[in-house]
């Protein structure tokens, strides 16, 4: 990912590239401004892949981005998932986007 977004033309590594992305997101929540910024991020992981996401990546993704990371099962609750999304988006964005997913392919 690190190459692919070309970051390596900037940042000498990914540690830079978070630690300049947490510190847009501290400047623009703090600035007093005439229009409302909402940032939000939030990371839905399936508890029964095999390929288990690691925790400092996790723990990353938390410090550097101020995501929610939340183990969901994609197959048996997908239908709670879509209005967990949409209601957590719709909160977080207070209401001005109502919905952001309308179905997840099981597969």
């Amino acid at each position: 990912m690190f190459e692919a977004l070309r970051y390596s033309k900037v940042f000498q590594d990914s540690t830079q590239v978070h630690h300049y992305f947490a510190q847009i997101i501290k400047e623009y929540s703090e600035i007093d401004k005439p229009f409302t910024l909402c940032l939000a991020n939030r990371v839905l992981v399936d508890k029964n892949d095999e390929n288990r996401v690691e925790h400092e990546y996790k723990q990353d993704l938390k410090s550097y981005y101020r995501a929610s990371v939340d183990e969901v099962d994609f197959k048996k609750e997908s239908d709670d998932i879509v209005c967990i999304c949409n209601n957590w988006v719709k909160d977080v964005t207070k209401a001005k986007v109502s919905s952001i997913i309308e179905k997840i392919d099981s597969d």
